[in-house]
């Protein structure tokens, strides 16, 4: 009997160690998935600020939004327009920057569309995470009902082997 209970005390030593190591990988996942999500708006930003600087008539989203060279550092442009990127590409869109001229909004309006197919690629990466973690677990929870019933059968059956 002390044999059964140490390969049981075993199995959960193991299921647990497996846990964490599935519990890890999908932190690293995520930390992945958001690193993917700054750098892109990281770049967005700054193909931004190119295709405004170079579409500028005088009244785009560079000039409107103060972001001349003599008027702001180069890091706040930068954070500025990855912040602009980042609302945009997660379609949240908190209308503090918006294009202003037309050559802008064309081109923010395919921004957007792609915002949408990138968000959605990360939320059903999120989704698939959070479904592995749970499904991991559900098997042993499984098993371990199956167990709970073949020793409740062993009980019933007088402690006799199950018939095969």
């Amino acid at each position: 009997m002390t044999n059964d209970k140490q390969k049981m005390n075993d199995q959960i030593r193991d299921h647990t160690k497996m846990s964490e190591i599935v519990l890890l990988l999908q932190l690293i996942k995520t930390f992945r998935l958001v690193f993917i999500m700054i750098s892109f708006s990281y770049f967005s930003g700054l193909l931004w600020f190119v295709i405004c600087d170079y579409s500028s008539d005088g009244n785009g989203f560079i000039e409107e939004n103060e972001f001349n060279q003599n008027q702001t550092t180069f890091y706040s442009r930068i954070s500025a327009l990855t912040y602009f990127a980042f609302t945009t590409l997660s379609t949240v869109g908190l209308g503090d920057f918006h294009p202003k001229s037309s050559t802008e909004r064309i081109f923010c309006s395919f921004f957007m569309l792609f915002g949408v197919m990138f968000t959605s690629l990360v939320m059903d990466n999120f989704g698939n995470m959070i479904d592995e973690l749970r499904n991991f677990n559900k098997s042993y929870e499984d098993s371990e009902h199956f167990n709970l019933f073949l020793g409740t059968l062993r009980k019933l059956n007088g402690d006799d082997p199950l018939p095969r």
